[in-house]
């Protein structure tokens, strides 16, 4: 055979495709906007850059792309050390107080090499170390982190830390279950930061068919009963009616403004950052905002404008509220939660447009008609048929 002198150009097994490095990219700056950092990571050619607002040395703020001194990685691993970088980069502006004058914080990009071995205790210990770095001890980010600990306790911490070991505890949990949607997630997490290879192992194994467990709905006449006994609560009971006749979340009860028309509106939960806005909800059943004296508001927090949302409180009280009503439900398993989804089943049973119900109740209509469109029995059906005779 002529050799005819062409060789082939090396390819970087492993490496990622342009649309990929993208995605990662995206988990990235999700994973500082939770951080309270608003700056978002962005790829200029073959660097990396910090693209935000930032304030200056003189008092003013102007929006620029700052160099993180990073060539663009290729590599899935490499990105918990970009992360590790824009975290820092986040720091050194809170301490000064405004952006470095000049780039003297960067220091060359070298990848951390990573012994051979890495046991399962110290790759835990160097994950915690990322997940505080940068953020503040508040009781529901040290929640968030138990969570976190609570699934990363079932691996054995004397053992080597390898994506094999991952899989096969990932396979211990049930396919299409919320086990294993958590599983996938925070084991993933681990690898990544401990820069693990052959991550991409797990993907295929992540829930696709998973559905939340079906939740038992409350009885409607027990609960009404409940709800009328419990409005005389001095502190919780104007939350608790009006969590059950709009079915909003337990933390937008807050900044509900209840209308004369049957409807209400409320501050949707905060996202990345943003400022809350408006959203409108109805009252079902209507006759209840005037029974139940809905007009009257008592709550122990109000938030009437969007700037003054607070997440942090918003999850205290509504804490603080769901150990009231464990004291005050009896016999009967009832949450916050269950109240709000007793809504989207009176919804249903009424034949409200399904579009209709998952706008009043802020979230997508597919999200919407997965969780609760089973809940429809048959006589249920039946009773709709008859409307439409």
């Amino acid at each position: 055979m002529v050799n005819s002198g062409l060789h082939k150009p090396k390819v970087n097994e492993g490496a990622l495709s342009v649309d990929s490095q993208d995605k990662q990219l995206e988990v990235l700056n999700e994973n500082l906007s939770q951080r309270g950092i608003l700056f978002k990571v962005v790829r200029v050619r073959k660097a990396l850059f910090a693209r935000g607002t930032f304030p200056l040395i003189d008092g003013t703020k102007q929006r620029k792309r700052v160099s993180l001194g990073l060539k663009a990685v290729t590599f899935e691993k490499e990105f918990a050390l970009v992360e590790e970088r824009a975290i820092q980069f986040h720091l050194q502006i809170r301490q000064l107080g405004h952006l470095p004058e000049k780039d003297w914080w960067i220091q060359k990009f070298e990848p951390q090499k990573q012994s051979s071995k890495i046991l399962v205790k110290d790759a835990v210990a160097e994950l915690e170390k990322n997940f505080w770095l940068g953020k503040t001890k508040t009781s529901a980010q040290t929640n968030t982190w138990n969570r976190i600990n609570s699934e990363l306790k079932k691996l054995p911490f004397g053992a080597e830390l390898t994506v094999d070991l991952l899989v096969a505890h990932i396979r211990q949990t049930p396919e299409n279950s919320n086990s294993r949607v958590k599983a996938c997630q925070h084991y993933k997490r681990l690898g990544r930061v401990n820069s693990i290879s052959g991550l991409e192992k797990i993907d295929p194994l992540q829930a696709t068919d998973y559905e939340p467990e079906k939740f038992e709905a409350p009885d409607e006449e027990h609960l009404q009963d409940l709800v009328e006994i419990l409005r005389e609560d001095e502190k919780w009971g104007w939350c608790f009616a009006a969590l059950y006749v709009y079915g909003c979340r337990p933390s937008e009860v807050f900044s509900l403004q209840v209308n004369k028309d049957g409807t209400g509106r409320v501050l949707t939960i905060k996202r990345k950052n943003k400022q809350p806005t408006w959203r409108t909800c109805l009252a079902l059943p209507q006759h209840c905002v005037d029974s139940l004296n809905l007009h009257e508001i008592s709550r122990p927090w109000d938030v009437l404008k969007p700037k003054e949302y607070d997440s942090e409180r918003a999850r205290e009280l509504v804490n603080q509220w769901g150990k009231w009503l464990r004291t005050k439900r009896g016999h009967m398993e009832l949450t916050l939660y269950l109240v709000r989804h007793s809504w989207a089943v009176r919804s249903l049973r009424r034949n409200i447009q399904t579009g209709l119900a998952a706008k009043c109740m802020g979230h997508s209509v597919g999200e919407h008609v997965k969780t609760y469109l089973r809940y429809l029995e048959q006589k249920d059906v039946a009773a709709i048929a008859l409307t439409l005779s």
